[in-house]
């Protein structure tokens, strides 16, 4: 039996699981992995993920998030003890949120003060002792360990990688004390063997509840399909957008995470719910964390509300009440290819068609008018996502935090406009966007994001990652000078009160603002500054001209205006 320490087992496992990328923010527990690294040379390349250094936990879990969503397969970060593990939560609280699995690594400060090889040689590795690291992140992961042996490495990983990958997904966290992955393994289970824990999947759709689903909505006048994100290999959207297409039920995707279907598939209603949901007799809820706000939006009474997805009930939720007749758990798409071949078997009744073309008809009568918002100054949000919309091809995908609205848009299919998680941990969009370009680098990856939101992301971080990495990618910083949400939300509580009528209430206001394309220029990217809307068209051609033939990272600010709907 060969003699290797926990840190290579530990690379060499992940790389066995498909790990590809180990996105790391080292500190002085990370002795054992480089030199494991080191050691192995030309293994490393071969068995090991590859590591990337990120100057900063948030962009680092991020990237990680976005590499699942654009990939379907789960990444490594490793941070520094728990002053890393602090500024990883709000990245593990937005995976958890979104169902991301994510390997959370980080090190631990030396247990022991002179014992063992890998005791304690610096001040701060007093200072880091907590009684219990992981607690910070306990309610944000499925499951979570502290390596006691060198020997428990192998089952470790293959513990997490499988908790992880279980349905519904979710990120999950492995503390590494530095004297036991220093340990070299003289027993247990060698990193390459064969054997491992398989993931648990959502089972097959219960068949008599299927045959429920699919007769409640043949017998019904006025269906309705409401989802909020697909799976990274879009096989949600494809089958949905056959499904709606089949049986002429119109589909609508309030508050996406993810978007689904075409914005041109002709049973797509956009991304507001409208008046919808209090038309409908029969709501079919797909994998929908928050389909309606219950305060605001309530179904027709009668209507008969079925939900599906592997967790329909979203139970890691303490309160989440939103009413539920039917519920399914399984896979969605799988779950929709098995009603959709129940309601084949019966006919069905030609006026669904007739009644979801009258529908169709709403939302199209509503655009505005391009040409008027190209000649305002500042920039309205919509107009961007519009001028956009002439640059999205299949191959483009855009990660838009507090950025424009993905209606105007027009995507061309499913995965392609992301927005972070319902945690709201800001700072997402930047950093995702590098994640997904790393994982296609041949697409054209765009980051609309708002001013406040570009500062959460530390910024010179993602800059220097995109520089050093080559991931040139285009990002658009939505400049209103005001923390937006937060004025909403008082506007919205507080519709005739003192706030109401101040135009800056407290703590929204974000000017002066800085210079964001000096920033960006710190990493030698190509900057430019919009304040109308027929200025941006021209700008963005240039823009992809450069991102796309000089492979170098862009960054426009748009001076925009504030906007009063969620």
């Amino acid at each position: 039996m060969s003699e290797i320490t926990a840190a290579k087992a530990l690379l060499q496992r992940l790389g066995f699981h498909g790990v590809e990328y180990l996105f790391a923010n080292a500190g002085t527990d990370f002795a054992p992995i480089i030199e494991a690294y080191e050691a192995a040379g030309e293994e490393a390349r071969t068995r090991f993920p590859e590591p990337l250094v990120i100057p900063h936990e948030t962009a680092a879990v991020a990237m990680a998030h976005s590499y699942f969503l654009v990939t379907g397969r789960p990444q490594a970060v490793m941070v520094h003890v728990n002053v890393g593990l602090a500024n990883s939560v709000m990245g593990l609280l937005n995976a958890q949120s979104d169902n991301v699995p994510i390997i959370m690594l980080a090190g631990r400060t030396p247990i022991t003060e002179y014992q063992r090889h890998g005791s304690r040689m610096t001040p701060i590795q007093y200072g880091q002792e907590m009684r219990d690291q992981t607690a910070m992140v306990r309610e944000a992961v499925k499951w979570d360990y502290e390596l006691r042996y060198g020997e428990q490495m192998v089952d470790a990983v293959d513990r997490a990688v499988a908790v992880a990958m279980s349905h519904p997904f979710g990120p999950v966290f492995l503390a590494l004390p530095r004297e036991p992955l220093a340990e070299t393994i003289t027993g247990g289970r060698q990193p390459d063997d064969p054997r491992c824990q398989q993931p648990a999947h959502a089972g097959t759709s219960d068949p008599a509840t299927v045959v429920r689903v699919a007769e409640i909505l043949l017998a019904s006048k006025a269906p309705l399909i409401i989802c909020q994100r697909g799976d990274p290999e879009g096989r949600l959207g494809a089958s949905l957008a056959e499904f709606s297409a089949s049986f002429g039920i119109p589909v609508v995707e309030p508050f996406p995470i993810r978007n689904v279907m075409s914005a041109s598939h002709p049973q797509h209603l956009g991304y507001q719910l409208g008046d919808h949901l209090s038309h409908a007799d029969a709501v079919l809820v797909i994998d929908s964390p928050v389909p309606w706000i219950q305060r605001h939006t309530q179904p027709r009474e009668g209507a008969t509300l079925m939900h599906v997805g592997a967790d329909p009930l979203f139970s890691h939720l303490p309160m989440r009440n939103h009413p539920i007749d039917i519920a399914l758990q399984a896979d969605p798409s799988e779950a929709i290819e098995a009603i959709a071949s129940v309601m084949r078997e019966q006919n069905l009744a030609p006026h669904r068609n007739l009644h979801q073309a009258d529908m169709k008809a709403k939302p199209n009568a509503t655009r505005a008018d391009w040409k008027s918002m190209a000649e305002q100054s500042p920039v309205p949000p919509a107009f961007i996502a519009h001028a956009l919309s002439k640059h999205l091809n299949a191959n483009a995908l855009v990660f838009s935090e507090l950025g424009p609205p993905p209606g105007p848009a027009r995507v061309s299919g499913p995965n392609q406009w992301f927005t972070p998680p319902f945690s709201g941990g800001l700072g997402w969009g930047l950093p995702a966007a590098l994640g997904a370009k790393l994982a296609h680098p041949e697409r054209l990856v765009i980051s609309c994001v708002g001013d406040g939101s570009y500062q959460f992301a530390n910024p010179v971080a993602c800059h220097q990652v995109a520089e050093r990495f080559g991931l040139p990618i285009l990002t658009i910083v939505l400049n209103n000078s005001a923390w937006n949400a937060t004025r909403r939300a008082a506007l919205n509580m507080f519709p005739d009160g003192a706030a109401s009528r101040q135009d800056k209430p407290t703590m929204t206001d974000l000017s002066p603002s800085p210079d964001f394309l000096l920033i960006a220029q710190a990493s030698r990217a190509w900057t430019a500054r919009v304040e109308t809307g027929g200025d941006l068209q021209t700008v963005l051609e240039e823009a992809i001209q450069v991102v796309s033939n000089e492979r170098r990272q862009v960054l426009i600010e748009v001076t925009t205006a504030k906007t009063d709907g969620f």
